[in-house]
């Protein structure tokens, strides 16, 4: 058999009952400015004609590679079974109810190029009701800037926390994610903040570009996040969860101390849902034994 040539990217796009904005997602990535890439898309058992407008684009672009889960597995283990189908040298994600400008990989591109780096960060657009709105990095620090320009950046445990750790405005060297086992954390609704974490703190020299390249739909009744009250029982617990397999991670590995107490101060915040929901309380004993909380 013929080796297949590696593609510069792989783009990753989880699809679940998408069915109105999957074309329009699609259509986006085959109308790039850049064309040397793959499209791995993860169906997660979608009950609607998500599979079919799958099948239609992958019947006429030979690019797009199909994988079906077998059962609904979220999008923390979809994410990784993308990860292990792809081959190309960078990687990006796209839901499948948003899309991307014309000339996001090409931009993406030019800094991989231009860089000795792991990753881009990039801005994007929160979409609600059809309106876009410009959505810089949530920086929580007071002091630091509130638009960044394009520049060189080196993430430190100083600076971790003032970026989302969304993955939809992120693209990643592959090798480097596979080199290291990163993973998404599965069954959980946070689950890019294991990853996140992880990456930067084995990668921590990035770009900041300062362009909109992403469309990200707020309002989509689907989306996972909406699926959740924002104050459920459910949250509170996968914030708990997430946060403490980061801090297992940091410890197992004796990355730097600091990080710890990065995530310690995230972990403050919830302590207190924890303690007053009652289908939590159960993780409260082990969120003690974090902080070294004496009774």
């Amino acid at each position: 058999t013929i080796p297949m040539t590696k593609k510069t990217f792989s783009i990753m796009i989880l699809a679940y009952n998408s069915q109105d904005f999957l074309k329009k997602c699609l259509d986006s990535v085959l109308n790039q400015t850049f064309q040397d890439f793959e499209v791995i898309c993860v169906n997660d058992c979608s009950t609607d004609n998500s599979l079919n407008i799958l099948k239609e684009y992958a019947q006429k672009d030979n690019r797009i590679t199909i994988v079906n889960n077998k059962s609904n597995l979220g999008q923390g283990a979809s994410r990784n079974i993308a990860i292990k189908n792809a081959n190309g040298k960078y990687l990006v994600l796209l839901d499948s109810d948003d899309w991307v400008r014309k000339d996001w990989l090409e931009k993406i591109h030019n800094c991989f190029k231009k860089y000795d780096i792991k990753s881009v960060i990039y801005k994007y657009y929160d979409v609600v009701d059809d309106t876009c709105q410009e959505f810089d990095y949530e920086l929580k620090a007071e002091g630091f800037e509130k638009s960044l320009q394009s520049q060189l950046l080196t993430i430190n445990y100083s600076n971790i926390d003032k970026y989302e750790t969304r993955c939809c405005n992120k693209a990643y060297d592959l090798e480097a994610i596979k080199s290291k086992n990163i993973q998404y954390q599965e069954n959980v609704a946070f689950e890019n903040t294991l990853f996140y974490y992880h990456f930067y703190i084995n990668y921590p020299q990035t770009f900041i570009l300062d362009e909109y390249l992403y469309y990200y739909k707020r309002d989509n009744a689907n989306s996972i996040l909406n699926s959740y009250n924002i104050n459920s029982a459910k949250m509170t617990k996968d914030r708990f969860r997430v946060l403490e397999k980061t801090y297992k991670l940091i410890e197992s590995n004796n990355y730097d101390e600091n990080f710890k107490t990065s995530i310690i101060e995230r972990l403050k915040y919830i302590g207190t849902g924890l303690k007053a929901t009652p289908q939590a309380r159960f993780l409260y004993k082990k969120y003690k034994a974090i902080l070294k909380i004496k009774d």
